[in-house]
């Protein structure tokens, strides 16, 4: 259904790396792997934290519990324990809308952390940064990653960027934070190029409206989901039909995506 898969990561190193036997939460995934079976490719992690960035994901991760986590088809959110800190997110099918509730903190940072590179955009008026996940389990054609812009509705005061062998970790810092005005950032994913995240972005989260963002991911899904009806079943049984339903939509996913004349084009080895 969707090109990038937004989902809470509780141990990178787990298959999968969501369970919900777990209670440690390391950031959000941005994924492409629809089962265990299946090897993910183009991933990188987004973590909120609130003070000093050390070691991995594992040493940075927060406790957390099932009953502060929300996880809808069309929404997720969870609160961090350790950073005092509630996370939001609502996707498209190419991008996605986080919140980051801090409290109020002059040490508020936003951690990527991938195979690849990334980068601040010099125009944006440290709004703006760009990136490239490399990553493949199996190997890929020269040129190929997962190609990604986010922005913010606020100024960062600076980027820091630390690579250990072939892993990234950006901090992107924000000199003040305040609990009642979430940190928003839009992100736009693309296997094109960087122009065609911004288009994807532009397109399919156009302002910074979470509330109507929420509403048209709620919808997509509904249609998606809506396309079956059925009778007579016990509450049991219409939650295992639309569960096997949603997943059955996870693959094969979008790889397709329109150019600014709305004409659909995809990646390709043999195209510049």
């Amino acid at each position: 259904f969707g090109m990038t898969t937004w989902a809470p990561q509780t141990d990178g190193d787990g298959n999968p790396f969501y369970q919900m036997k777990h209670s440690r939460f390391e950031g959000i995934r941005a994924t492409h792997q629809p089962s265990i079976w299946i090897r993910d490719y183009g991933d990188f992690l987004i973590q909120p934290v609130v003070g000093a960035v050390e070691g991995k994901p594992k040493e940075r991760a927060s406790v957390f519990s099932h009953d502060r986590e929300i996880a809808r088809p069309y929404l997720y959110s969870v609160e961090l324990e350790r950073y005092d800190t509630r996370l939001e997110l609502t996707p498209s099918e190419r991008c996605a809308f986080f919140r980051f509730g801090f409290p109020d903190t002059r040490e508020a940072a936003v951690i990527f952390r991938l195979e690849g590179e990334l980068e601040e955009e010099a125009s944006s008026g440290k709004h703006r940064i760009r990136g490239k996940a490399t990553h493949v389990t199996f190997g890929a054609p020269g040129g190929f990653g997962k190609y990604f812009v986010a922005e913010f509705d606020r100024a960062y005061s600076g980027v820091e960027v630390k690579r250990e062998g072939k892993i990234l970790t950006a901090t992107i810092r924000f000199e003040e934070a305040k609990r009642a005005r979430p940190v928003a950032m839009r992100i736009g994913t693309s296997f094109i190029n960087h122009e065609q995240a911004v288009l994807n972005l532009g397109r399919e989260m156009p302002d910074w409206d979470f509330a109507a963002a929420t509403a048209r991911s709620r919808a997509a899904w509904a249609r998606e989901l809506g396309r079956v009806e059925i009778k007579g079943e016990t509450p049991a049984q219409r939650t295992t039909f639309y569960t096997a339903l949603y997943r059955s939509l996870q693959f094969p996913r979008m790889f397709h995506e329109p150019d600014s004349e709305g004409r659909l084009r995809h990646y390709s080895p043999f195209a510049d």
